[in-house]
């Protein structure tokens, strides 16, 4: 994908979203396949907020809607074909979800009258390079504590952030980095890749992956620690969806609950410090294909902390983790007059080349610039084009392999 369309992707509003208090006014919201076709998760209902009962149906792909013109394409239709990362904002009242083969996130509004789709397709992050570029799929997605939409791809070095009212707007903040004392890694596609995630009240996300091993990421810093393996599961069981209940305890959904003929397809965990999982009574919810994914509008109650705590896998006692110093940039002066900024950069994790580039709120690249980062702390001077009007702009850092490391905005006086 070209660095100018990434940049128009990502100019988004320096408005700080204050802190939401989620509350229990809406259900659980539910991705499933029909019982006929197993792997296609395309129907979406809600169930009640303790996971046991059916409210409505959403969306349903045998059906035909008004406003909703038939298609043979699958991408084209709303869901895309199959969904497996979607995130509920009870602000806004829509589910936010990105189809499992495009890059584009797209949103349905509960407020209107029967089911009504948006694309953001012209803020697509094109992180797709064909149908089976699976590093590249966005499988887990949430709401923060904050009040912005995250989104992550399976090989974690897309952390995505989005605005939910309005027209949102979409950056990618890069790549996640591992704790120092990890001794399961974020980015392993044994361990790590698929699942979804959750918020806790403390600002982090809750990685559970499709392996049913658990994370919690620090979202400023961008790093990733290990908490331990969700024990109780049974066999063949893979957390693919995650969505935290009424009482604020955590739920997990299998995708292929009902393919491998399991006898349990929902499961709770109570205590997120235990990582036990206990089995859900679903009895009530009929006509359940597989389930992909979950989401609500629910905030994790009790987040488990990285601070000395007994194993849910060995029953040993696990040190406390010392958090590993993230990279940080940091632009001054900001507002600019003179026409030269400076880019300081701490505890960068990979020496190399990389680019800075500089565009207007239309997305126009009007600077763009190599710079050899070779220490972990260094500060690099630019200089604006001359022609450059007062106004507000997007200052970006991005990697040989054109990834973003850093994004911010900058204004000229």
């Amino acid at each position: 994908m070209s660095i100018r369309k990434v940049i128009a992707s990502l100019f988004f509003s320096s408005s700080a979203l204050v802190a939401i208090a989620q509350t229990s006014s809406k259900g659980i919201f539910i991705m499933s396949s029909d019982p006929s076709t197993p792997v296609q998760y395309a129907n979406l209902r809600e169930v009640d907020a303790a996971g046991r009962s059916l409210v409505k149906d959403i969306f349903d792909m045998q059906r035909n809607y008004a406003g909703l013109g038939a298609t043979t394409d699958t991408f084209s239709t709303p869901l895309g074909g199959s969904v497996a990362a979607m995130a509920y904002d009870q602000r806004s009242n829509r589910i936010f979800f990105f189809p499992q083969y495009a890059s584009d996130l797209r949103f349905i509004d509960l407020d209107k009258k029967g089911p009504r789709f948006t694309s953001l397709s012209q803020q697509s992050l094109q992180l797709l390079r064909n149908r089976n570029d699976v590093a590249n799929q966005v499988t887990r997605m949430t709401i923060g504590a904050d009040g912005y939409g995250y989104a992550l791809t399976n090989d974690a070095e897309h952390l995505i952030r989005f605005s939910t009212t309005g027209v949102p707007t979409i950056i990618d903040l890069g790549v996640l980095t591992d704790d120092a004392a990890n001794t399961v890694f974020v980015k392993s596609s044994c361990t790590s890749w698929g699942g979804d995630m959750v918020a806790d009240k403390n600002g982090n996300l809750i990685l559970i992956t499709q392996s049913n091993f658990v994370f919690s990421i620090n979202i400023d810093q961008r790093v990733a620690s290990y908490l331990g393996q969700i024990e109780g599961l049974p066999a063949g069981f893979t957390t693919n969806g995650a969505a935290v209940d009424e009482q604020g305890a955590l739920l997990l959904s299998c995708g292929s609950s009902r393919t491998l003929q399991l006898t349990q397809h929902l499961f709770r965990i109570n205590d997120i410090r235990q990582l036990k999982a206990e089995p859900v009574d679903a009895s009530a919810i009929p006509g359940f294909g597989n389930i992909s994914d979950m989401a609500s509008s629910f905030i994790l109650s009790a987040p488990r902390s990285a601070s000395a705590e007994k194993s849910a896998v060995t029953g040993t006692a696990v040190p406390a983790k010392n958090i590993s110093k993230a990279p940080s940039f940091t632009v001054f002066p900001n507002p600019v007059s003179t026409g030269t900024f400076n880019i300081r950069v701490q505890n960068i994790a990979e020496a190399g080349d990389y680019t800075v580039l500089v565009s207007d709120m239309t997305g126009r690249v009007v600077m763009e610039r190599p710079v050899a980062l070779s220490s972990k702390n260094s500060t690099h001077a630019f200089s604006l084009p001359a022609m450059s009007s007062k106004g507000t702009y997007v200052v970006m850092m991005v990697d040989y392999f054109k990834r973003t490391v850093f994004s911010t905005q900058l204004v000229v006086e």
